[in-house]
């Protein structure tokens, strides 16, 4: 019973290792995602993500928090009257997550509203160095 058991849970670890290919993807696409603003990698993540791929929902939600919490403080502690109302959108559109779902779908609001966030996250992964994103200006 003990060999069974040991069988079955060094199978089941096999099975939920990443392949290493699958895992550089995702990284690549992180990666251009957070860092370079790519709304494109962004909007793949979303759509990994949408199929079930729980690492690709969360390097999705890690980049989307850093660019809406960058959006907030424009919005909060510079009174960015338009950083505010794009974080109203947002919140309406059903947040970063859906709107990466209907950017995959084909949707240019959505791509165009990912593109932002994207932009402001590849900003805040530039901590201490001069903004670069001017969409919400």
């Amino acid at each position: 019973m003990k060999q069974i058991f040991l069988a079955v849970l060094t199978v089941a670890t096999v099975l939920s290792i990443p392949s290493p290919a699958r895992s550089n993807q995702l990284n690549n696409l992180y990666e251009s995602c957070y860092k370079d603003g790519n709304s494109q990698s962004c909007g793949r993540l979303g759509s990994l993500c949408g199929q079930g791929n729980a690492r690709a929902c969360n390097l999705v939600n890690t980049a989307s928090r850093a660019g809406i919490g960058q959006i907030n403080y424009y919005c909060r502690q510079l009174n960015n009257n338009r950083a505010c109302n794009f974080l109203r959108q947002v919140n309406q559109a059903g947040g970063p997550s859906n709107l990466a779902r209907l950017c995959s779908q084909g949707s240019g609001g959505a791509c165009n509203a990912l593109s932002v966030i994207a932009c402001y996250a590849a900003e805040n992964s530039r901590a201490g160095r001069p903004p670069k994103c001017r969409l919400l200006n």
